[in-house]
C-alpha cells in the first residue's frame, strides 16, 4: 500500500479554505438563539475543538470500527484498519472531548446518549447563553 499523505495534503489544500468558507457562512447565517451542531471530520486531527463550546466525540473500539468499515462502507480490512491507524488515537480523542459518546453497542444506546446529551446539557446551556446565567458552584 503507498503512502497517501502527499494525495490527502493536496486534497486538504484544495478542500480546506472551500469548507471553512461553507462553515463562516453557516455560522453567521444561524439563529444566534439556537443551538447549531457541526459534524467535524479531523476535529481533533486538525485541533479545531477549541474553536467551540463542546466538544462533543463519537468513539468506538478499533475493531469496532473496523468490522463497519467492510460490513457498511465495503472497504478491504486491509484498507480500514491503514484508514483507522492514520487517525487520531483515541487517547488524543478522548483528551480533545468534552463529552464522549460511546458507539460500541447498539444504534439506540448510542441515540439513548445523545438525548440525554441534547436534554441535560445542550438545551440548559443554550438556555445560559440567552439568558446571560453563568455556572454557579453548588
Amino acid at each position: 500500500m503507498t503512502d497517501a499523505a502527499p494525495a490527502l495534503a493536496d486534497l486538504d489544500r484544495i478542500t480546506g479554505p472551500a469548507i471553512t468558507a461553507r462553515v463562516r457562512e453557516l455560522r453567521a447565517a444561524s439563529d444566534v438563539q439556537a443551538v447549531s451542531v457541526y459534524d467535524m471530520p479531523l476535529l481533533v486531527e486538525r485541533r479545531l475543538w477549541p474553536h467551540e463550546h463542546l466538544s462533543v466525540v463519537v468513539g468506538a473500539e478499533t475493531e469496532t470500527r473496523v468490522r463497519r468499515l467492510v460490513d457498511q462502507r465495503g472497504l478491504d480490512e486491509a484498507d480500514a484498519r491503514h484508514r483507522i491507524a492514520r487517525q487520531a488515537t483515541d487517547e488524543e480523542r478522548r483528551a480533545a472531548a468534552d463529552v464522549w459518546v460511546d458507539n460500541d453497542g447498539t444504534v439506540e444506546a448510542t441515540r439513548d446518549q445523545v438525548r440525554a446529551l441534547w436534554f441535560d446539557r445542550l438545551v440548559p446551556f443554550n438556555a445560559n447563553l440567552l439568558t446571560g446565567n453563568r455556572s454557579r458552584l453548588q
